[in-house]
């Protein structure tokens, strides 16, 4: 449990470091942008139209249920697009794994949404 120490305003067993300023934390996120564009590329400026051609009509999202839906059924391709760009260098599995899992959680929330009765 932390307590507030009476000589200071920190708390008993916080180690704290001081939080890098505005500039550092850019240049980090920067270092960060480069690590990824190497292995991803430009994949954020493909994405629409992989959409686009999911859903050439367009999709309908009204309720929360359709939301949720659509935000892991979104994490899961990008996962997919992004496994696109490291194709000809043997894939990668991370991005495979993560959207194992995304498809697993959309099949979860489907159930939840549909089988049971919750929309109709």
């Amino acid at each position: 449990m932390l307590r507030k120490s009476k000589k200071s305003k920190s708390y008993e067993g916080v180690n704290r470091v001081r939080a890098p300023k505005v500039p550092e934390r850019l240049r980090d996120l920067g270092n960060i942008y480069e690590e990824r564009n190497k292995l991803y590329g430009d994949n954020y400026k493909h994405f629409g139209k992989v959409m686009r051609g999911i859903f050439p009509t367009g999709a309908t999202l009204i309720t929360e249920e359709d939301w949720t839906r659509m935000g892991i059924f979104i994490q899961a391709i990008s996962k997919m697009t992004r496994y696109g760009q490291t194709f000809e260098r043997k894939g990668h599995p991370d991005s495979l794994d993560d959207c194992s899992v995304y498809c697993q959680m959309l099949q979860e929330v489907d159930y939840d949404f549909f089988a049971v009765g919750k929309v109709s």
